[in-house]
């Protein structure tokens, strides 16, 4: 693995493209309309029971990945298909060369490995006329784009610009109606596919006990590309290999559920052998491509090439809502797009297509197939390798938070620093810019004063229950009201509410920089704190979440994994536990205006 940083001219790069991005509103409200359709169907199908045994069955197989890649290489060739595993990129593209030995016409459909080994171009540069098949990736052919989203790669095209490419190809104006623009496709792709000399595909899943090619779609271009050429090749990366054909059903149901909102999806073509050139293809070859892959199976990044490439992360993910494709350029897009190109093409490549970008929110991990935490793994890579440093800024503030006493005194400088006339000047002057603390400068409170609290504060008449309050840190410092009104709040709902001694940062800004160790310090510290059974009130979402996360944060630490395990069980936000306990309504209506933040 390759630990330098991205130079500085690849991130002068990614400004620009996060400029260019931010600018386009056009094809940022094409992804809002597209994703505000998959995501409610998506998450009515979101299924943990599913997930779980879908997690468990990925992490398996990868574990096993050298026995059961040789058992269906056995199976795939004893069924007549022509299997060639390449050590990398170059050894795939050479081989799919080969095999298209006569420069033709090649039709091909939706694939992740396609795009990572560039392969549409690489056979244009050798003299193949490549179409691409699937409808949301033609549209980015005829318009030259670079559509990334493994699932709906035009979701970033406007319904405008798509009916004008197709009046273009068509050379006839198209009316501005869906069935007609969709018709005018299918007319185009039948013509190319009828003609086509080979066809060339991706692989959701491959049964190592039957020798199957699993492939799930929903146009019906897949099913004949792989019909009608005498050629059909698929590439597919080696963690796509699962034991039984059951599996790789379960992995293509996996796909449709939770990416693209259905049940399942139209067509599942089964691929045991070739065909007689007439019901099928003369010839099928399967390029199983390791890339570096079999270097992370059996160890703590395994999890990374669990992804089954249904794009719920994405359609999910508030940084790729906002960047698109920008979010990961070149062969990967999204948080799990970089964290795969750091582990396979270096931190520095995976720096300059944005890992730093992943805000660490964990919405794609609730909502995917098989609970993939890109955002820990990532977390992970920064404490290890180097990938996306904090800035000063940032590790200043981490050691500022560490300790009760430094912390004060961030306090009262910000608090003084907030109330003085020179703000204005200093901002002005260009120093907080130059010294990177500019954006961390702006998120400082106009007013506000440490937290009085006391020790323990009594419950307003009948007590109802027992709580300990997590104060945090900046909150605690900077934000005080907020947490005073907390109090006030339980208290009248009958709490009892007491503030353990010791208690210390909950670590989330250490471990989202890429201070692991120092993460896991202040989280033993917090455990020693809150001793007993307790409930954990905190008023911080951010915090909550990650105190919440305790157990697997030190879940390799023998002294305090069960411990951990326990704490994190009693963990409550402070609206979650609210609405537990059953909120005594106040006394009167207040004529107030509310806000309400649903933090992520």
């Amino acid at each position: 693995m390759v630990l330098a940083s991205a130079p500085s001219a690849v991130m002068r790069s990614l400004q620009s493209r996060i400029s260019e991005a931010l600018a386009d509103t056009a094809a940022r409200a094409a992804r809002s309309r597209g994703f505000g359709i998959i995501r409610p169907r998506a998450e009515a199908l979101v299924d943990a029971e599913f997930a779980g045994r879908l997690r468990e069955m990925k992490l398996a197989a990868l574990a096993d990945n050298r026995r059961l890649v040789a058992r269906a290489v056995e199976h795939l060739r004893a069924n007549g298909i022509k299997v060639f595993v390449a050590a990398d990129s170059g050894q795939a593209v050479e081989y799919v060369a080969g095999v298209f030995a006569s420069p033709g016409l090649v039709v091909k459909s939706k694939s992740n490995m396609g795009k990572e080994l560039h392969l549409a171009d690489e056979l244009s540069r050798r003299g193949h006329t490549v179409i691409e098949t699937d409808l949301g990736d033609r549209i980015n052919q005829l318009g030259g784009t670079e559509g990334a989203h493994v699932l709906a790669p035009a979701v970033s095209v406007g319904r405008e610009s798509i009916r004008g490419l197709f009046s273009r190809e068509a050379g006839v104006e198209l009316p501005d109606d869906t069935a007609a623009l969709v018709a005018a496709a299918r007319r185009s792709l039948r013509h190319y596919l009828e003609s086509a000399d080979y066809g060339l595909t991706g692989a959701n899943a491959i049964a190592a006990d039957t020798g199957t090619i699993c492939l799930m779609e929903n146009e019906g271009n897949i099913r004949a590309a792989t019909s009608l050429p005498r050629v059909h090749v698929a590439v597919a990366g080696i963690h796509k290999v699962v034991p039984t054909l059951e599996d790789a059903v379960r992995v293509t149901e996996g796909a449709s559920r939770f990416g693209a909102g259905q049940v399942f999806g139209t067509y599942l073509s089964l691929i045991s052998g070739p065909g007689d050139g007439v019901s099928g293809p003369e010839e099928v070859h399967l390029v199983l491509v390791d890339g570096g892959r079999s270097a992370f199976m059996d160890g703590p990044y395994r999890e990374a090439f669990a992804c089954i490439n249904c794009g719920s992360c994405l359609n999910q993910c508030p940084t790729y809502a906002e960047l698109g494709d920008a979010y990961g350029a070149g062969r990967r897009v999204g948080g799990v797009g970089t964290l795969q190109t750091a582990l396979l093409d270096g931190v520095a490549t995976a720096d300059a297509d944005g890992a730093s970008l992943c805000i660490g929110c964990g919405k794609c991990v609730t909502t995917c197939p098989v609970s993939l935490d890109t955002p820990g793994l990532l977390d992970r890579l920064k404490d290890e390798s180097g990938l996306s440093p904090a800035p000063v800024s940032a590790r200043l503030m981490m050691a500022a938070v560490e300790e009760r006493w430094r912390l004060r005194w961030f306090g009262r400088v910000a608090r003084l620093w907030s109330s003085i006339g020179p703000r204005r000047a200093v901002r002005a002057s260009g120093l907080l810019r130059f010294a990177k603390m500019e954006e961390a400068e702006r998120l400082l409170p106009a007013e506000g004063h440490a937290a009085r609290l006391p020790v323990v504060s009594p419950a307003r008449g009948r007590e109802r229950a027992q709580v300990f309050f997590f104060r945090g840190c900046l909150m605690d410092e900077v934000m005080g009201p907020v947490h005073e009104d907390c109090l006030a709040v339980l208290s009248i709902n009958g709490c009892r509410v007491s503030l353990p001694e010791g208690q210390a940062c909950c670590g989330a800004l250490h471990e989202h920089g890429g201070r692991l160790e120092a993460a896991r310090a202040l989280a033993r510290r917090n455990i020693d704190a809150f001793t007993g059974d307790v409930v954990i009130v905190t008023d911080s979402g951010g915090c909550g979440a990650f105190l919440k996360g305790y157990g697997e944060l030190l879940a390799d630490e023998p002294e305090y994994a069960d411990r951990a395990r326990v704490f994190a069980a009693r963990v409550r936000d402070v609206g979650e536990f609210l609405d537990e306990l059953g909120l005594v309504p106040p006394a009167a209506a207040a004529d107030v205006t509310v806000a309400y933040h649903d933090s992520c």
